[in-house]
């Protein structure tokens, strides 16, 4: 009897040794491949994209500050000009036609305008005083705007003519307001021009206007800050007006420790997971992840350097999964 219970006994461990080798033995052929991956350190600064304009940095505005009537008009748009050089010469006659010809018709004007026209006397010693005989640079620099044409009446306040600097532009950017605290001047700008096809120029932010403001952006209204860039590499290509897409860099490179997005999936409670491969089975760890790269996200804690991860967390089905690693990583 003993030497019978104690064969019993052996068929027994035998059977148990099998149990437990049998999801190996008996799905060795289909067992799941996978790859493998362990945490990675990349570098990281955090930054922020703007969208904006290229400007002059100089500029004036000439305006009218009565109806004015050109009789000769001295330069065209994009003309190089220098500070008094003569830009348009005024018809005296049409030009007090017109002043008299909005007087009578003074109840309609602006009221804007009111504080003007209440000074203009009627006779022509006074419109004579009143009427320059020209309109003259006050800068040195390009025509940028302009708004005289012979024989066309000049609108009083309506600016008639821009002067700008072209030889020394800047990127104007609207950042979005909850990046303001983070921005300085002296940070690092890269600029994308469209007009360009996408071609590059670098910056550092030259000033930050100190009140926020609010943009329309699309359908919706956006607050945001204007922030001001000194281009450093500006060339022939680069002109005022182009549109522009600014990524401000706001803080100094650091190693992120990172896994592929692939790799985590999240719980009904909202945690994230990944599955660790350990001795040929899948094991669930919650993560806790940080910054999030194009590729890549940042693991802050659950996992450690050295702990190899399932790459692509789709094709595990759970927690305890006996796997096989892929050809490629048994290479």
């Amino acid at each position: 009897m003993k030497k019978r219970l104690s064969v019993l006994f052996g068929t027994t461990a035998v059977l148990s040794i099998g149990a437990l080798c049998l999801p190996q033995i008996v799905t060795g052929a289909v067992l799941t491949q996978v790859e493998v991956t362990q945490p990675v350190y990349e570098d990281y600064y955090e930054k922020v994209s703007a969208t904006g304009k290229i400007e002059e940095i100089g500029q004036s505005k000439l305006s009218a500050q009565l109806p004015l009537v050109p009789k000769e008009v001295y330069v065209n748009l994009g003309d190089s000009v220098q500070n008094g050089d003569v830009i348009a010469e005024i018809d005296f006659e049409k030009t007090k036609q017109a002043i008299l010809s909005m007087l009578s018709l003074y109840d309609a004007v602006p009221e804007e305008l009111s504080s003007v026209l209440e000074t203009v006397k009627l006779d022509q010693e006074t419109l004579a005083a009143m009427i320059p005989s020209q309109i003259v640079a006050d800068y040195s620099g390009v025509i940028s705007t302009l708004n005289l044409t012979k024989g066309a009446v000049v609108s009083p306040t309506e600016t008639v003519a821009t002067i700008a600097d072209l030889s020394s532009l800047r990127a104007a950017l609207k950042v979005p307001e909850e990046y303001a605290a983070k921005l300085k001047t002296g940070q690092e700008v890269t600029l994308k021009i469209s007009a360009l096809d996408q071609k590059k120029y670098h910056g550092t932010i030259e000033k930050i206007s100190p009140a926020a403001q609010e943009t329309l952006v699309g359908t919706s209204k956006q607050t945001v800050v204007n922030v001001y860039v000194k281009i450093e590499d500006q060339d022939a290509d680069l002109k005022a007006g182009y549109s522009a897409v600014g990524t401000i860099r706001l803080s100094e490179t650091e190693p992120l420790m990172t896994i592929p997005y692939s790799a985590i999936d999240q719980q009904d409670s909202g945690s994230e997971f990944v599955y660790l491969y350990q001795n040929g089975q899948t094991k669930m760890r919650v993560i806790a992840t940080g910054e999030e790269l194009a590729d890549s996200v940042e693991v802050v804690g659950g996992l450690d350097p050295d702990e190899w991860v399932i790459e692509d967390i789709s094709k595990v089905s759970g927690n305890g999964e006996f796997v096989s690693l892929s050809e490629s990583k048994n290479d």
